[in-house]
């Protein structure tokens, strides 16, 4: 099983709220509580749609196996090329262990990542999440965000706000 837990969340907003108002042709700072709001969640839907993060973060992946080909697959990104470190809980330990880079190699072609296990660590089996993944994930750069992707999260809030009795499994229906 893989779990992913927010070390450090995003500071600020992935999408500015100044995009949100131009959107809704408002001017005045009165909404700016109520709309922030309002975009958080269009981010947060958006992010729990796509299965990766917009907003730069730290995250922890634990992992209850490492599987029998060796790699874990990081499927929350996208994943940073610093930053990333392996640790494990070996046999008969409690703590976390470091793992050496020179132990395995990461692959960040895509949104995703890979840890190729070149020496697989002697981890203790029998406890949950024996195998932790720090990494940074999201876009560093708000610009970097694929244009498309923070139209869907500007459209999303400007629904929730024209529509606020829209429930989110209807947005785009009405």
């Amino acid at each position: 099983m893989t779990r992913y837990v927010t070390v450090t969340p995003p500071v600020g907003l992935a999408v500015p709220l100044q995009s949100l108002k131009d959107n809704l042709q408002i001017e005045h700072a009165e909404k700016d509580t109520y709309l922030t709001e309002l975009l958080e969640a269009a981010i947060d839907y958006a992010e729990t749609k796509l299965g990766w993060y917009l907003g730069s973060r730290v995250m922890d992946m634990y992992r209850d196996s490492i599987p029998d080909n060796n790699i874990l697959y990081i499927t929350r990104g996208p994943v940073a090329a610093s930053g990333v470190s392996v640790a494990y809980i070996a046999s008969g330990e409690t703590d976390y262990t470091e793992l050496s880079t020179d132990d395995y190699q990461l692959d960040i072609i895509d949104r995703s990542a890979r840890i190729l296990f070149t020496e697989v660590p002697t981890y203790n089996t029998e406890r949950l999440s024996p195998i932790k993944v720090r990494y940074t994930a999201g876009y560093s750069d708000t610009d970097l965000i694929p244009k498309k992707v923070t139209r869907a999260v500007i459209l999303l809030a400007t629904e929730m706000y024209l529509n606020p009795e829209n429930k989110t499994e209807n947005f785009g229906m009405g």
